[in-house]
């Protein structure tokens, strides 16, 4: 990989370096592999968090709709107040 670093000045210094990069395989954290008929925790946990993600999102997106419908006839009843109508 080449790697530059310059400032976008008229005039300014600039350097272009070469990176190699390796990776060395033993140093990866090692990732169980489930036997048939075992339970992995790991996967559960990530059930878990992808279920609460799933959960928020929801929940976010009622609130969003909710506030817009709430706005809305909020705006409505002003537009009546102004107007001199009553509902």
């Amino acid at each position: 990989m080449i790697v530059e670093a310059k400032s976008r000045r008229q005039g300014s210094l600039s350097s272009t370096t070469q990176v190699f990069i390796s990776v060395d395989e033993l140093a990866l954290p090692a990732r169980a592999i489930p036997t048939e008929g075992s339970s992995s925790v790991e996967g559960w946990v990530q059930g878990v968090i992808v279920g609460i993600v799933l959960i928020l999102i929801a929940v976010g997106t009622a609130s969003l709709y909710f506030c817009k419908v709430r706005r809305a006839r909020d705006e409505k009843e002003k537009k009546l107040r102004l107007a001199g109508i009553k509902e």
